[in-house]
């Protein structure tokens, strides 16, 4: 880019002093032909160990040219080394900071403060904007209002936050600086941020408390540390803890219990106590639809685990669960079209209820189209209502190497797509959805109507009827994604 990343930063801060939502920096690297998102790659690497060259023989000669003030060459040598994207700062992070503090006596300081100031607000590639903020963590910058400012700014951008945060963290008044951060961003710079923060006032573990987890990636990657830091038993266990703290604790108690991929509440000493005192609250105030996913997942996860008291807990939990006064709340929910998934998992029927608000808002409410098909007869039901909806001849307009990524456009090919889902366990039921799925322009409709067939024939007892055999013996002149022609091939139709 033309721009510096600083200036593309600059140029977007609104008037709350954050970056809007959805910003982005450029792209003009591609690691895999994936697209992420701002921060994501440092997030797999804090956090799964996503493995990228530590080699720091490149920044060594950088370093040097910078030192002896060479710095178009140092420059030209940074930018082009960081434009391979098997290159990451931070996984040389730990290697270029021992190197420079093992020379610093053959390093010259104010040289390498004039190449970093000088990267930090004209590269516009970030990795290197990152090498600049990692030589300012190592200078003396807490009296520098310029370079103060920089590093904020830089810092709204979930891409460089972390970085920003290292130098923060040399300042006097650094907690104050990376507490701003944490607060106006809003993806994986909020993640790292909070890592890094000194939580021992009660105005941070107040923030930590109501908005720790609160982030646009997954609560998950802040619960465990939000917990420790915040001290969650002792919150819980608080005399004054009253409604609104239920409903501030509940996502905290939702992250720690999506271990998907990362620990959270099983890493925890106390997790056996926690939940006891998330349970007395609980028993304490109303519930919302949120609340009571969170419940179901902590009677999901007694089920699953078994430790000290597990058994009580989850007992205690499904008490609370089978109650008079969850089971009003529920109903409620349901009349409005809300907590289907939440009726689902306490074994509710509500069919009727999905059925109204297919037939009121298809396109809103398709992904419960499972919940409307628990037997044949409502299955029959849910088909009817569903070839009322969607226009099947306008679906069916022939295979394309298509992924569907203007949802908007291709919604009724999504619809299409997780019906088949839905037919799966009804062999031979509603063969005209799968006929015309299969000629539908994104792949995976097509793939999840491959899907089905196969399910179905492994029954031994389905006998594909003339009209699927035409559609399989069209789709093979026709598919044009190899992944799909591999499905193809390997039903036996």
């Amino acid at each position: 880019m033309n721009e510096s990343i600083y200036e593309y930063i600059s140029d977007h801060v609104n008037e709350k002093g954050e970056l809007p939502k959805g910003f982005s920096l450029p792209k003009e690297r591609e690691i895999d032909e994936a697209v992420y998102r701002d921060g994501e790659i440092d997030g797999m690497i804090t956090f799964h160990e996503m493995p990228f060259d530590k080699d720091i023989s490149t920044l060594k000669k950088v370093l040097s040219l910078a030192s002896s003030r060479d710095t178009a060459e140092a420059s030209g040598l940074l930018e082009g080394y960081f434009q391979d994207s098997k290159h990451r700062m931070l996984s040389l992070y730990n290697n270029f900071r021992s190197f420079v503090i093992s020379e610093q006596q053959r390093l010259v300081p104010d040289a390498l403060f004039e190449f970093a100031a000088s990267t930090l607000v004209s590269s516009g590639n970030p990795e290197c904007v990152k090498l600049a903020l990692s030589l300012m963590e190592l200078l003396d910058t807490d009296d520098n209002d310029a370079v103060r400012e920089a590093v904020m700014t830089l810092g709204l951008s979930d891409e460089l936050t972390l970085f920003s945060v290292f130098v923060a963290e040399t300042w006097k008044d650094g907690n104050d600086a990376i507490l701003a951060l944490a607060k106006k961003t809003h993806g994986f710079g909020r993640i790292q941020a909070i890592e890094h923060l000194d939580a021992t006032k009660g105005r941070v573990k107040d923030w930590l408390f109501r908005e720790g987890v609160n982030n646009t990636i997954s609560g998950s990657y802040s619960a465990y540390t939000v917990a420790e830091k915040i001290d969650f038993l002792k919150v819980l266990g608080n005399p004054a803890f009253e409604a609104v703290d239920y409903h501030f604790a509940a996502p905290i108690m939702e992250g720690l219990l999506n271990e998907e991929s990362l620990l959270g509440i099983s890493k925890l000493a106390n997790r056996t106590e926690l939940l006891e005192a998330y349970l007395k609250q609980a028993e304490k105030y109303p519930q919302n639809e949120y609340t009571l996913m969170v419940l179901c997942g902590i009677h999901d996860y007694t089920e699953n685990k078994i430790f000290t008291r597990s058994g009580a807990i989850g007992e205690r939990c499904a008490k609370l669960l089978g109650s008079q006064d969850v089971r009003d709340t529920l109903d409620k929910l349901l009349s409005e079209g809300r907590g289907f998934r939440i009726a689902e998992r306490l074994k509710l029927d509500c069919t009727e209820e999905v059925l109204t608000c297919l037939d009121a808002d298809f396109y809103k409410y398709y992904e419960y189209m499972d919940l409307a098909a628990k037997n044949e007869a409502a299955l029959d039901r849910l088909l009817t209502l569903v070839s009322e909806k969607l226009d099947l001849a306008a679906i069916a307009t022939g295979p394309e190497d298509n992924l569907g990524t203007d949802h908007e456009k291709y919604r009724p090919c999504f619809a299409l797509s997780y019906l088949m889902t839905v037919l799966e366990p009804y062999p031979g039921k509603g063969e005209n959805f799968i006929s015309e799925a299969l000629q539908a322009p994104i792949n995976a409709t097509r793939a999840q109507a491959l899907h089905t067939l196969s399910t179905w024939l492994q029954t031994k007892t389905y006998k594909p009827s003339v009209t699927i055999r035409t559609a399989i013996e069209k789709l093979h002149a026709t598919e044009v994604n190899s992944d799909n022609r591999v499905l193809l091939d390997s039903l036996n139709i």
